[in-house]
């Protein structure tokens, strides 16, 4: 099997971070931010999403960890682990429980020992994180927005927009997702992915987000449902599995926390210019 690359999601959100540094220092114009344009409705939305999931009171957190079990549809295990990841994405630790731990720090993702590789590593360690940390990023610079709408899910009714992340070299990625938000809540109710992202991610088709729990006031879904798609005006098809967090917490991690061996097997290397992910 061919080697799975860097997870899409997490290098945008790590070059959005590293393009908000950037603009941190820059007066805001006032006058294209209020113009009431397509994209600029369907940033509303995200900010919707963000205040009422309170994705300041995340990105403030220093580093989150919590346990994490995923089953395939037919209620078989198919991972559990602890997962930590600092919030600005900048490392991320992954330990399995069958002695496996996945490392990504200073730009480099290993694992160790290095008698535990296998294929789809690259996913585990990013494709769960990005997950999680989607809802809080939603707001953060480097993302292209492409109109705010309303569709069905499960037979309510939400909105809807759908947005791409921009590359390290701010070129928009060809990948794209679709956000659900409850109207009651605000909460991110589901995520729907392209094609190429469930191919070459192995992204689940449709995520729904269930059971909203609140960790210092911040809103965590503990439950996630994955779906196909069936149509495109039916989103949700049939359940292809599911996952449940449990002991989240945030902390912040020692020093060498997210340290590996020297000899740690690298499980992919980022090449500059590419969609690094």
């Amino acid at each position: 099997m061919k080697k799975v690359i860097f997870c899409i999601l997490c290098i945008a959100l790590m070059a959005a971070c590293k393009q908000k540094e950037k603009s941190d220092n820059k007066e805001p114009v006032k006058s294209e931010q209020t113009k009431n344009t397509p994209e600029n409705s369907a940033k509303s939305l995200a900010e919707i999403v963000g205040s009422a999931q309170h994705s300041d009171n995340f990105n403030q957190k220093e580093a989150v960890r919590l346990k994490l079990k995923v089953y395939d549809q037919s209620n078989k295990e198919k991972l559990n682990a602890r997962i930590s990841f600092m919030t600005d994405m900048s490392k991320v630790k992954v330990e399995k429980n069958d002695g496996t731990t996945l490392i990504f720090a200073d730009n480099k993702s290993v694992l160790f020992p290095n008698s535990n590789a296998y294929d789809q590593a690259e996913s585990d360690l990013w494709t769960w994180v990005n997950l999680l940390a989607l809802p809080y990023k939603l707001t953060r610079p480097g993302t292209v927005w492409e109109g705010k709408s309303k569709d069905s899910l499960a037979g309510n009714r939400y909105d809807t927009a759908k947005i791409k992340f921009k590359n390290l070299d701010n070129r928009p990625q060809q990948d794209w997702f679709v956000i659900y938000v409850a109207p009651k809540t605000g909460f991110l109710k589901a995520v729907g992915f392209s094609e190429n992202s469930v191919k070459k991610q192995r992204y689940p088709e449709v995520i729904t987000y269930e059971d909203f729990i609140s960790v210092k006031h911040i809103a965590i879904a503990k439950n996630w449902v994955f779906h196909k798609r069936k149509s495109a005006t039916e989103t949700l098809g049939p359940e292809t599995g599911h996952a449940e967090l449990s002991n989240l917490r945030f902390f912040t991690p020692p020093e060498d926390y997210f340290k590996a061996p020297k000899d740690a097997l690298p499980i992919n290397q980022k090449v500059e210019g590419d969609v690094v992910l």
